[in-house]
């Protein structure tokens, strides 16, 4: 029985042995699954959100494209019939005419309002920059969580049959008298535990696997680490940077158009205040008839008008102060993004290389509990200790393991969230790029 538990116990700390542990997870469907990087760029081709953006831009566009167009003059062709009957006599008149109407000066409130306009499709740009860095954040701690639940599995399987097995030894150990049933009780405890922890685990990679499956639309990804062997030539580097440029993050971006889009809008709403020197002409065709009479001909009209506004109740002055205060708020609005940005890129830079560093030392740690359980599964081969103490060093090695896991998925998620601090995507973040 000791030679079949062992047998056991090799098999899985050669399972354990292989620096990411593919030998234990690989199969059929899994050599079927998506890599890392093609799961991530199908779920942000597939984001609501960043769809619900792109519609919010391609709406402002449509909603703007009048005031970009303030200096054209506006046409209108009118074809008109008009019948009348006085003191007995009928006059009939139908006439064609082109109308031409062009502001000459508004004192600027044409010219801001173009220039709002731009700034306002430069926001929601920004916006939906921003928005594809938050559908990524989500995207890549689904996958992370998705990969790390795997990995966990692996474990709990492992450890739920080594209790077995050690269960199966010590009842028929106890069977001989040669082991109380304290001894034979406490495993079973051990393997109910097992079982329990194996449960936990399978529910928390069934609800792992429903996210993804709603940001990915079916499917499975490979489960393995996308960026481990990178971070090794890349974290380094970018922690040692110093400065960094806080108007490269979109929401920053963002918050400067609003704020210029504001000053835009406060001059167009002054600029209406006061008087608008307009052109306007006309040019008819026109057949009436008048008591029998036919008269056939053209005619043109040419307008300069002077429009001095004398009391609208107050309407644009009122429309002028409300773009004040929206401007106030852009301002505010401004500096809170600023601050943010400020505090998001320290507290994601120290975080990053608290935990790679934490990541690197989890390693070595599995290496050092590695290397004491198989001292001791020798000493447990040549009889000179028991399965109770080898169950100690299995452990220390299990909980070394899960560890490593949690940590290399916490690196992949600030590596993640440094990257965006700098309004990068991960895909250049990692490669260098500027993307």
């Amino acid at each position: 029985m000791r030679v079949r538990l062992a047998i056991g116990i090799l098999f899985f700390a050669g399972s354990l042995l292989a620096s990411d542990m593919n030998s234990s997870i690989e199969s059929t469907e899994v050599r079927q699954a998506l890599e890392f990087s093609a799961a991530l760029e199908q779920i942000l081709g597939r984001s609501t959100t960043i769809d619900d953006q792109k519609a919010q831009l391609k709406s402002v566009e449509a909603r703007n494209l009048a005031a970009e167009l303030r200096y054209l003059p506006s046409l209108e062709l009118e074809a008109r019939q008009t019948t009348q009957k006085t003191f007995g006599i009928t006059s009939n008149r139908q006439s064609l005419g082109l109308g031409v109407q062009m502001n000459l000066f508004k004192f600027g409130a044409d010219s801001a309002a173009m220039s709002a306009a731009e700034r306002q499709i430069e926001a929601e740009t920004s916006a939906l920059n921003q928005s594809i860095l938050l559908a990524e954040k989500e995207a890549v701690q689904t996958l992370v969580e998705v990969i790390a639940a795997n990995r966990e599995l692996v474990i709990t399987e492992q450890i739920l049959e080594t209790r077995k097995d050690s269960l199966g030894i010590a009842k028929k150990r106890f069977k001989r008298g040669l082991l109380p049933i304290e001894e034979v009780e406490k495993i079973s405890v051990d393997v109910s535990n097992a079982d329990a922890q194996l449960n936990d685990t399978k529910v928390r990679l069934v609800s792992a696997n429903a996210e993804l499956n709603r940001l990915l639309g079916g499917g499975y990804i490979v489960p393995q680490w996308p960026w481990k062997d990178k971070f090794k030539e890349r974290i380094e580097p970018l922690l040692a940077q110093r400065g960094w440029e806080p108007n490269a993050r979109p929401d920053v971006q963002e918050a400067k158009s609003r704020l210029l889009a504001a000053e835009e809008q406060v001059d167009e709403s002054w600029g209406k205040i006061f008087p608008s020197l307009d052109l306007g002409f006309s040019y008819n065709l026109f057949q009436s008839k008048v008591a029998g009479l036919n008269n056939n001909g053209n005619e043109w009209t040419g307008t300069i008008a002077l429009t001095i506004p004398l009391f609208d109740r107050l309407t644009n002055y009122s429309n002028y102060r409300a773009q004040i205060h929206q401007k106030t708020r852009a301002e505010v609005a401004l500096e809170r993004t600023r601050r943010f940005a400020d505090s998001d890129w320290e507290s994601a830079k120290r975080s990053l290389k608290i935990s790679y560093e934490t990541a690197l030392a989890r390693e070595k740690t599995v290496l050092v509990s590695r290397r004491l359980y198989q001292a001791n599964l020798r000493r447990f081969n040549k009889g000179v200790i028991g399965a109770n103490e080898l169950i100690i060093d299995q452990d220390r090695l299990f909980r070394s393991e899960r560890f490593a896991i949690s940590g290399w998925a916490d690196v992949h998620n600030n590596f993640t969230r440094f990257c965006h601090a700098q309004g990068k995507r991960v895909g250049g973040c990692i490669n260098g790029t500027n993307l």
